[in-house]
C-alpha cells in the first residue's frame, strides 16, 4: 500500500486553469430547473392578470433546435387587466403590449372574445400552440373569421418568445462563470491542485 499526501485548495486558490475545471465540474451537475420557479410563478400571475386561467407553462432549453417555452390555457376577456398588469408589474414592457394588444382585439369584439390555447406535438416553442374554440361570450358565431385566429396566435405566440427570452437569460445567469464561482465559493467545495474535486 502506498500512501500519497494531496494538497487541498480553495476554489480561490487554484489557478485560472484549475478554476475553469471546477466550474466545467459545477456544470456538469446540471441546472436545477426549480431555479426558475420564481419566474415561472410570476409568468402565470402575470398571464392570469391577462385574463387567461388553467395557465400551463412548457419550456426546454437552452442550446438545441426546437428549444422555446409556451403556454397552454383558457382565456376570457378580463375587465381592466391592463391597469392591472401595470400595476403589478410596472416595468415588464413586454406584458403591457401583450395587455394592451389582446385589449385591442377584444374592442372589436364587444370585449366577449374566449377561446383555448392547446399544445400539440413534442416541442415545447410557441409554433407547438394552437389558438382553438375561438368564441363570444354571448354566442355570436366567429368561426368563420379565419384572421382573428391568426391574429390571436400571432399576439400569444410573440409573448411566448419573450416567456423563452426571459428563462434564457436567467439561465445564462445561472450558468455564468461569476456566479458558479460564487456558488462554489459558497458552498465551500474543495479541490486538488487541478481543480478536481475533493
Amino acid at each position: 500500500m502506498r500512501i500519497e499526501e494531496t494538497n487541498i485548495y480553495q476554489f480561490n486558490e487554484l489557478s485560472e486553469a484549475a478554476k475553469a475545471t471546477a466550474i466545467d465540474w459545477w456544470l456538469s451537475l446540471g441546472i436545477d430547473y426549480d431555479l426558475h420557479e420564481s419566474t415561472l410563478q410570476d409568468t402565470v400571475d402575470a398571464i392570469e392578470l391577462v385574463g387567461f386561467s388553467d395557465i400551463d407553462i412548457l419550456f426546454s432549453g437552452f442550446s438545441s433546435q426546437g428549444d422555446g417555452a409556451c403556454f397552454t390555457g383558457n382565456y376570457e376577456y378580463q375587465k381592466g387587466a391592463l391597469k392591472s398588469v401595470k400595476t403589478e408589474f410596472p416595468k415588464w414592457k413586454a406584458l403591457h403590449t401583450f395587455a394592451e394588444q389582446m385589449q385591442l382585439v377584444n374592442s372589436r369584439y364587444f370585449y366577449q372574445l374566449c377561446f383555448m390555447l392547446e399544445h400539440s406535438g413534442r416541442y415545447q416553442h410557441e409554433n407547438s400552440v394552437t389558438v382553438n374554440y375561438v368564441e363570444r361570450s354571448d354566442g355570436y358565431d366567429i368561426n368563420n373569421e379565419y384572421d382573428l385566429f391568426d391574429e390571436l396566435q400571432g399576439i400569444v405566440r410573440e409573448f411566448m418568445q419573450e416567456i423563452y427570452f426571459m428563462l434564457e437569460k436567467e439561465y445564462n445567469h445561472f450558468t455564468s462563470k461569476e456566479q458558479v464561482s460564487e456558488n462554489i465559493i459558497i458552498n465551500e467545495y474543495e479541490f486538488n491542485e487541478n481543480g478536481a474535486i475533493h
